[in-house]
C-alpha cells in the first residue's frame, strides 16, 4: 500500500517585528520546499515569501493577524 501524498505547508507568524536575518536565513530554506505558504501580511512587505514559493509555484495566503487559541 502507498501513503497518500501529504502536503507540508511553511508559516511564519510573528509579523514584521520577526523578520530578522536568523527567519530570513531559515525562510529562504523552508519556503521553496514547502506546498504552500501561510504568512502575517505585515512579515510579508517585501513580498520575499512570495518571490521563494514561485520557484515551486505554491500558493501563498497572507492573513492579517494569526490568533493562537
Amino acid at each position: 500500500m502507498v501513503a497518500p501524498p501529504i502536503n507540508i505547508p511553511a508559516m511564519h507568524t510573528g509579523g514584521e517585528g520577526r523578520r530578522a536575518q536568523t527567519s530570513n536565513d531559515l525562510t529562504k530554506l523552508v519556503v521553496p520546499e514547502a506546498d504552500y505558504t501561510i504568512v502575517v501580511a505585515s512579515g510579508n512587505k517585501d513580498k520575499l515569501l512570495n518571490q521563494l514559493a514561485a520557484t515551486r509555484n505554491a500558493p501563498v495566503v497572507e492573513v492579517d493577524k494569526w490568533i493562537s487559541g
